[in-house]
C-alpha cells in the first residue's frame, strides 16, 4: 500500500491534540491514548521511527533537552489510573504500566573476585513495583479481571514467586 500522508507528521498533530486536551480538560481515556502514542513512538516502542531515524539495540536517551517519551507515557498512564473509575481502563493502565521495559533491570547476576556468581535482585526498580500492583489488583480481585491478565504467563510466574522475595 502506498504512503499517502506524512506519518512523522500526522502523529505531531494528534500528539499535540491530545496534550492541549490533556492541559484544558483531561479525562483518563486521553491520557491513556496520548500514553500510547509516547510508548509507541519512544526508543523502547514498536513507531521508533516517528522520531528516530535509525533504531540499535543500545538506544537511549540521547539529547539534552530530548523528552523522554517511554518516562512520559508511565505518568500519562499513572494519572489515567487513578483518575478513572472505570475498572476496564484501570486494567489497561496496569497491564501497560508492568510491560513497559523501564529503568534499572530487576535482575542483575554479578561475580564475585573468584567468578563465583549469583543473582542480585532490585526490589525498587520500576519493573518490580509496577509489576507488584497489578499481581496486587489481580489478587485483590480474586483473579476476576481481563482475560489478558488473568491468562498472562509472566504475571503468574511473578506471583508464584513474589514470595520468594
Amino acid at each position: 500500500e502506498e504512503v499517502s500522508t506524512n506519518q512523522k507528521l500526522d502523529y505531531c498533530r494528534e500528539v499535540l491534540e491530545l496534550e492541549q486536551q490533556v492541559a484544558t480538560n483531561p479525562t483518563p481515556e486521553t491520557m491513556y491514548r496520548l500514553a500510547s502514542l509516547y510508548f509507541q513512538a519512544s526508543y523502547l516502542g514498536d513507531c521508533w521511527y516517528l522520531t528516530r531515524y535509525a533504531h540499535s539495540a543500545n538506544d537511549e536517551i540521547c539529547y539534552p533537552d530530548e523528552k523522554d517519551l517511554a518516562a512520559a507515557a508511565i505518568e500519562m498512564l499513572r494519572r489515567a489510573k487513578l483518575m478513572t473509575d472505570n475498572e476496564q481502563l484501570k486494567q489497561k493502565c496496569l497491564y501497560a504500566m508492568a510491560f513497559i521495559p523501564y529503568g534499572e533491570d530487576f535482575v542483575t547476576y554479578v561475580t564475585d573476585d573468584n567468578y563465583n556468581g549469583h543473582y542480585e535482585y532490585n526490589y525498587n526498580c520500576y519493573y518490580y513495583r509496577s509489576m507488584f500492583e497489578l499481581a496486587q489488583y489481580y489478587l485483590e480481585h480474586n483473579g476476576n479481571v481481563a482475560y489478558y491478565i488473568s491468562h498472562c504467563d509472566i504475571l503468574t510466574e511473578f506471583i508464584s514467586k513474589a514470595g520468594q522475595g
